[in-house]
């Protein structure tokens, strides 16, 4: 169509005095192509166009040439974190680029606004996300033109000698009736890489402190939970362009101590087949599958049309491979997803247990492999109709529990993605239950704030160590959105109502402690490890001030209150007993019996309340309230003790 715009262009051999024929670089169908910028790799032999596009929902384009522009490859979208307008960019010192443009990105916190992609020349030819995006100025919506709408763009950017970057940009920068100015933003790239850092994190003032949380971005489902190498590894669903969901990659973190994580960045981004959703990791120490002794195999799903399973794997923990037959399991039901997959000693085979919705139900099927790569179906497990519950509702687990007090006596554990779970009997192929419908943790209605969660594969001792999704709600200015509950041990126990399962916080979080528990009257801190006990009368009452944040129980309606959350909560023998992690967004309850559970998600301290306080106590005896102050797994949180006025 006559309307359809391509970028033009013509070479000068002269410094500019005369130029050659223009001609059509790039053009696509049905694509309004305008606004182009071209890049030089750093090596001098690839150029790189980026071009506007009006007509795809926002996107950018961008084509390469490899013969000083004589032919270009065809136009492809740019990675999501270059999706916008108006780009222009310079080369840094190390090789990496700034590129400056405007923001439209679908999804993103910033759309509109003036940001700033650094990445490499290689990010580009793969179309990978880049290192960091910045958010360079905010500006204010309002008229540019009359009749329009506020606008940014047409950006300047400059490498100084002293290594500052300059951008400039116009933008409606006063909130008045002035109109667009043009305005500057300085900085220097050490500055944005020392702000990466783990260190940094410790700062923000919605970043919770006891757990682990990416740099930059959306987190939800635990993904790929692994002891592999003398590590704890641990990967995670995440956008790491922005703080609402979508793009999902497989951000990766490790740990030598389950609390203090390294992040190493997204190993699994969205290809040809799909978006990298949820699935597991597993160790082949018998090289089953063909990818090394021992290697570390990565087996997820492929969210594309249709969705499928897929494999990738290392052999050092920290650079993978995606395997070039994936998939390895094709669609075999809509929205089929979440392996959880094992290895079964007992018959020498590997399990995977994959949601699918079949026949209007949520349904865990049963598939085993002898090498990872091909894969049989052996039985389905069938919930809840879909219109009717969210039982075996996606990211199902499979998990054998040891009972206490019965040396050598086991029991299967199968749950979805919410809190509800069954027990029974696994052979390897099918699961039967002997127990259903059973709650894995207190919560208000249908609001579960754990979710999708997962235990590691491998786990030294053979402990089940445990990590949900915590869904925190986002609070403006934050740079994440949700978090990850503190690693929890899983076990079950006899009791008169039957097998139930017993969780307590992992062992290893006793290395926050900075020191001896201390009664509350002493404590004066931000983190903390609470620990409540007493006696209660059948009509006792004790309301507690746990920096601003309330917390009471009533014996005899039997509830516990956290902040705006009331959970029915029982007493063991008569009295109550907590351990109450208190972070600084967010708090973990659990009973002294490990048979109850609370996470409550709208909990925040207030900064400046540093103190925890017993505000009521009626028909209260044998009490004792301590705490252990705690250690930021960032670094020491009194760097945010708030100064005098």
């Amino acid at each position: 169509p006559t309307d359809d715009q391509a970028v033009w262009m013509a070479i000068s051999k002269d410094g500019g005095r005369t130029y050659g024929e223009m001609r059509t670089v790039m053009a696509a169908d049905k694509r309004n192509l305008c606004e182009p910028c071209c890049l030089r790799s750093p090596d001098g032999r690839t150029l790189a166009l980026i071009a506007r596009e009006n007509r795809h929902k926002g996107r950018s384009m961008m084509s390469f040439s490899h013969d000083e522009g004589r032919t270009w490859t065809p136009p492809v979208d740019t990675p999501w974190a270059l999706t916008g307008d108006r780009h222009e960019g310079a080369l840094l010192p190390d090789g990496r680029y700034v590129i400056a443009f405007r923001d439209q990105a679908v999804g993103s916190a910033t759309r509109g606004q003036f940001v700033a992609w650094v990445g490499t020349f290689e990010d580009l030819l793969k179309g990978r996300s880049g290192h960091c995006r910045i958010h360079l100025l905010r500006h204010h919506p309002g008229p540019v033109f009359p009749g329009g709408v506020g606008d940014t763009g047409y950006p300047g950017v400059e490498l100084l000698p002293n290594g500052e970057i300059v951008c400039t940009t116009y933008v409606r920068y006063f909130a008045d009736e002035r109109q667009s100015s043009v305005v500057s933003t300085r900085f220097r790239i050490s500055e944005i890489d020392e702000r990466l850092k783990a260190g940094d994190r410790a700062q923000e003032p919605f970043r919770p402190q006891l757990r682990f949380t990416p740099a930059y971005g959306w987190s939800n489902d635990p993904n790929g939970l692994v002891w592999w190498g003398g590590e704890w590894h641990f990967f995670h669903q995440h956008n790491p362009y922005g703080v609402s969901w979508g793009n999902m990659h497989w951000n990766h973190a490790a740990s030598k101590d389950l609390v203090h994580w390294t992040e190493l960045g997204d190993v699994l981004r969205p290809d040809a087949l799909g978006a990298m959703f949820s699935g597991s990791a597993v160790t082949d120490r018998e090289n089953t599958a063909g990818f090394g002794k021992g290697a570390q195999v990565l087996v997820y799903t492929a969210a594309g049309n249709p969705f499928t399973q897929c494999l990738a794997y290392s052999t050092d923990g920290r650079t993978y491979t995606k395997y070039s037959g994936n998939p390895v399991l094709d669609c075999v039901g809509p929205y089929n997803r979440d392996p959880r997959v094992f290895w079964y000693a007992p018959g020498r085979h590997w399990v995977m247990a994959l949601y699918v919705e079949a026949e209007g139900r949520h349904q865990m099927w049963i598939y085993t492999s002898k090498d990872l790569k091909n894969w049989t179906k052996a039985s389905a497990y069938v919930g809840s109709p879909k219109k009717e519950g969210r039982w075996l509702y996606e990211c199902p687990g499979l998990e054998e529990l040891d009972i206490e007090g019965e040396p050598g006596r086991k029991a299967w554990v199968v749950w979805g993605a919410d809190d509800t779970y069954a027990v029974g009997d696994f052979d390897g192929e099918r699961f039967v239950p002997r127990e259903g419908g059973l709650t894995g943790f207190a919560h208000v209605g249908e609001n579960r704030p754990f979710y999708a969660a997962q235990t590691f594969n491998d786990a030294p001792d053979g402990r089940k160590v445990w990590i949900a999704w915590f869904r925190l709600p986002y609070r403006d200015g934050a740079t994440i959105q949700h978090a990850f509950s503190l690693p929890q041990e899983l076990t079950l126990r006899r009791t008169s109502d039957g097998l139930r399962m017993v969780r307590r916080p992992a062992r290893e979080l006793e290395g926050l402690r900075k020191g001896p528990a201390v009664p509350f009257a002493a404590f004066d801190g931000e983190l903390a490890e609470a620990a409540i006990s007493c006696r209660m009368a059948s009509d006792g009452v004790l309301a507690l001030s746990l920096r601003g944040v309330p917390v009471a129980y009533d014996a005899k309606a039997g509830t516990l209150t956290v902040a705006k959350t009331c959970v029915p909560w029982k007493l063991e023998g008569g009295r109550l007993s907590l351990r109450i992690f208190i972070d600084r967004v967010g708090m973990e309850v659990f009973s002294g019996d490990g048979l109850q559970m609370l996470p409550v998600p709208e909990a925040f301290p207030e900064e400046s309340v540093r103190t925890l306080e017993v505000v009521r106590q009626a028909g209260v005896s044998e009490a004792s309230f301590t705490a252990y102050p705690l250690s930021g797994v960032y670094g020491a949180s009194e760097s945010r003790r708030p100064k005098g006025e």
